[in-house]
């Protein structure tokens, strides 16, 4: 496809594509996160293929930039409760994996913290996904439009 190197959207089968980098950029830092249509979204390399996610963990929305990837099951690790998500789908893999200790604390402050309450009791909530593509050396976000 050839796109006008002066536009960074456009839009093709209810999809704004939007130009977020070169794709040299990934070389030396292989997680960035973009402002893109008002969404918060992490761009990963991963070989050389690029996956996008929220930035964000679902359980208490602290960034995912930085987090362990696993590679052998396309997952992606928060670094801050150890929940797992599929970085191809967004499903969760594992929820807030933390010792019984951390959890002890996290139930007691949570008498003291209705927010904390909320995030203990917080169902599993898998992250969103978005579309990706390499189009002249430049990697482009593609988000769902409606109509």
């Amino acid at each position: 496809m050839k796109i006008d190197k002066n536009k960074n959207e456009f839009t093709e089968d209810k999809i704004l594509w939007t130009n977020i980098a070169e794709a040299s950029s990934f070389d030396k830092q292989q997680q960035q996160v973009f402002n893109v249509n008002r969404n918060e979204i992490l761009v990963l390399k991963i070989d050389q293929e690029y996956k996008a996610i929220q930035s964000r963990c679902p359980h208490a929305g602290l960034s995912m930039k930085g987090s362990p990837l696993n590679l052998e099951n396309d997952s992606i690790i928060c670094k801050w409760h150890n929940t797992s998500f599929c970085y191809k789908t967004g499903d969760v893999q594992k929820w807030v994996d933390v010792s019984p200790f951390q959890k002890k604390i996290a139930y007691f402050i949570a008498r003291f913290s209705k927010k904390m309450k909320e995030m203990t009791e917080m169902e599993p909530s898998s992250i969103e996904t978005f579309k990706t593509q390499v189009i002249e050396n430049n990697v482009w976000v593609g988000i769902s439009i409606s109509d």
